[in-house]
């Protein structure tokens, strides 16, 4: 590992045990990659299309921790009206999570009626089930669906679909390379043990640890 190690002694006043050892920078903490991977999320428009507010509401409270704007229907009507007034007001919404069991208009109709409206073709369309059909996925995409998810979602598994479905690449995201820097020596701790001066100690056997920390770094 390199560095040194030395003990400095002085009769009757005790040890002073000491070492120096150079570290590389380490890479970034995974907290610090998810961070930064949240920014690509950060401002995105979302509606949640689902008639069970619970259901609604677990969605509005993972996407807005991840910084982006949620908006909530309870209907398949609610929600052409809600993206049509985004498209009016300038601000279309990036992505529509629609759930597939829906009174009156399901999740498929919903769909198929924002796939035959022009205005919200940039709009990514997310389909949320609870039931896990066998060929689900490819009708899903059939109709226009990037994602099919199938309840109940972890956290992680919706935080990774939405990167996906914004064709925001999860490791183009992750925290640059740190760039070379100059040599540090680092001096670690040292590690002074002296006698307990109590009057009650009289053994050498009886030490106290005092801990002494230093950096240098040169050009």
């Amino acid at each position: 590992m390199g560095g040194i190690i030395r003990v400095d002694s002085i009769e009757g006043e005790g040890a002073k045990f000491w070492f120096t050892l150079t570290f590389e920078k380490q890479c970034p903490q995974p907290s610090e990659v998810i961070a930064l991977q949240t920014i690509g999320l950060n401002g995105l428009r979302l509606l949640v299309v689902d008639d069970n507010a619970t259901n609604r509401k677990i969605i509005y409270y993972q996407a807005t921790a991840w910084g982006m704007q949620v908006d909530e229907a309870n209907s398949g009507e609610q929600a052409l009206a809600l993206l049509e007034a985004g498209v009016l007001a300038g601000a279309p919404y990036d992505i529509a999570i629609l759930d597939m069991q829906m009174p009156e208009m399901d999740g498929e109709m919903l769909g198929r009626s924002i796939r035959a409206d022009p205005r919200l073709t940039t709009t990514r369309l997310m389909m949320l089930t609870s039931l896990n059909q066998k060929n689900g996925t490819q009708q899903s995409r059939d109709l226009g669906f990037a994602v099919h998810l199938v309840k109940p979602v972890k956290q992680s598994r919706l935080f990774d679909c939405l990167l996906q479905v914004m064709n925001l690449d999860v490791d183009r995201l992750a925290l640059p390379e740190p760039q070379p820097e100059l040599p540090v020596a680092w001096a670690a701790p040292k590690l002074v043990l002296d006698q307990l001066s109590h009057p009650l100690i009289k053994s050498p056997k009886f030490w106290w640890l005092k801990i002494v920390s230093s950096t240098k770094k040169w050009h």
